[in-house]
């Protein structure tokens, strides 16, 4: 897109008077302009720089005879290219500014470098557009434009940074009584009866003894006396069997049917039957 474009050259001037320097040609977007021409968006710009740029600008002509002079075209993206029109304008700084009108802004962007090709100021701009007349927005826009350029503009306000939150940090979950503790205490010690009983009725089967029998089955006449206390032992082992094994078997069910809790259970024989034990955290 081609741009309609003004220029100014500030002439030399005398040892009081500011540096002397060249805005090359302002350019201007070939659209969007509303009411207005390039040409007197380029006036303004050129009134405005004549009052706040803080140089002493020459005439237009002067400007194209040294950009013709020169023979640049890439005066509004590189450094080198304006340094040349500086020196074919006899002049010790020359700058270059463009016009931007998107997303409903009016920006002005440009730099200056001097003579040797150094880059010495920049600045950017951008006003909303509003309602006004668009001239009056460029106004606007290169009276900010050369505050900034020249140091003048105030701060940008500082972003607004939040601090960051805390890490959000989860407690552990509260360790909750289990209800199924009880049950399998009461299942781990029913068990344990249980197999103390068995035990015990074993024991009572050992310890019953045994008879002589012939093969009529008829017990000798020394044994018979034993008889009765062998068949009552037996009797009494049979029954504590019985009993064990139901209480081992209902303990069993007890603990398998509650929740899980870390209780251990432990048997072991003695001279008198069986002893148990149980242990964990209740």
């Amino acid at each position: 897109m081609r741009a309609t474009l003004v220029s100014l050259v500030l002439a030399t001037a005398a040892w009081a008077a500011p540096e002397s320097g060249l805005f090359c040609p302002l350019g201007v977007p070939s659209t969007g302009l509303v009411g207005t021409t390039p040409e007197a968006l380029q006036k303004r710009f050129a009134s405005v720089a004549l009052d706040k740029s803080g140089y002493a600008l020459s005439l237009r002509k002067e400007v194209e005879g040294a950009i013709a002079t020169a023979k640049v075209s890439d005066y509004a993206t590189s450094n080198d290219a304006l340094a040349k029109v500086a020196v074919a304008a006899k002049v010790q700084h020359a700058g270059y500014v463009a016009l931007s009108l998107e997303g409903g802004a009016v920006s002005l962007q440009g730099r200056i470098v001097g003579a040797d090709g150094k880059l010495e100021k920049a600045a950017n701009i951008s006003v909303p557009r509003g309602t006004e007349p668009l001239l009056d927005v460029v106004t606007s826009a290169a009276e900010k434009f050369f505050d900034q350029l020249n140091g003048l503009a105030p701060p940008a306000p500082v972003a607004d940074v939040r601090p960051e939150a805390p890490p959000l940090v989860m407690a552990p979950p509260e360790e909750r009584a289990n209800p199924g503790t009880p049950l399998r205490i009461a299942g781990v010690v029913l068990g344990g009866v249980g197999v103390a009983t068995l035990a015990t009725g074993v024991g009572l089967i050992v310890t019953a003894g045994t008879v002589q029998q012939d093969a009529s089955g008829n017990v000798a006449i020394g044994d018979a006396d034993r008889v009765p206390g062998i068949r009552s032992q037996q009797s009494a082992a049979l029954g504590v069997l019985t009993a064990g094994g139901a209480l081992a078997i209902t303990g069993v069910l007890m603990f398998a049917l509650a929740p899980n809790a870390p209780v251990t259970a432990a048997v072991a024989p003695s001279a008198d039957g069986a002893m148990f034990a149980v242990g964990g955290k209740f």
